[in-house]
């Protein structure tokens, strides 16, 4: 009998890149112990210090903090909830990300002084995944869609309303036929650029857009075909 076997590692890495020309200046560094399977998303703080991330050890889903400063990994919930998307608000003090159950999906955030997490919003089938917040951190940016993720909406939720903010939402972009994901806003708070994904039998396409953070018309930034 002949048979194949593979070892796979998916790790956080950090890269050098200059943002005026456009490149890597780096090979790149990992900065996650290759136990962990890191798929559930990553997030850096603003200054660099603080990389949150998700993933899965030994088959259970864990949410960890790890300083690229001194190498430290601290568990921020080491409990098995599916907890993705982890995102640090704009002054590093506090994280959201979409926390699953069997009941279903929730936007939590955790905070880094308390450390306790809270819900944003309510216990619901919607899958919800978070992008960003705003640079003011009073709203945050998912993808939200009901089971068929192919039409997911980009909406926009008030920090103050929780734990029930979905009753105060504002729905971004929405297209009845793409997926809207990837959304974050300008560093001015103005702007909003997501991506629409777009699939059928035969081909596949990503488009990157803008739009006002009020929502409105969208100003497409790339040619389709990729």
């Amino acid at each position: 009998m002949a048979f194949t076997a593979e070892t796979q590692h998916i790790r956080a890495w950090v890269f050098a890149f200059d943002a005026t020309h456009g490149r890597l200046v780096s090979d790149g560094q990992a900065l996650t112990s290759p136990v962990v399977k890191v798929t559930g998303g990553q997030s850096l703080t603003r200054d660099g210090k603080r990389l949150a991330f998700s993933g899965n050890r030994s088959g259970k889903w864990d949410l960890w903090e790890k300083s690229p400063v001194d190498g430290r990994e601290t568990p921020i919930a080491a409990d098995d909830y599916d907890r993705l998307g982890p995102r640090w608000s704009p002054d590093g003090t506090r994280l959201a990300f979409s926390r699953g159950t069997a009941a279903g999906r929730q936007v939590m955030v955790w905070s880094s002084q308390s450390r306790n997490e809270e819900p944003l919003t309510t216990m619901s089938q919607k899958f919800r995944g978070v992008w960003d917040w705003s640079p003011d951190g009073k709203w945050i940016l998912v993808s939200q869609s009901d089971s068929d993720a192919s039409r997911a909406e980009i909406w926009s939720f008030p920090v103050a309303a929780r734990p029930a903010a979905e009753s105060a939402s504002r729905r971004i972009a929405s297209n009845s036929t793409s997926a809207l994901w990837q959304a974050h806003f300008s560093p001015d708070g103005r702007w909003i650029a997501f991506e629409a994904a777009t699939s059928s039998p035969t081909a596949a396409e990503s488009t990157l857009w803008v739009v006002s953070a009020s929502g409105g018309p969208w100003t497409r930034l790339l040619e389709g075909g990729h």
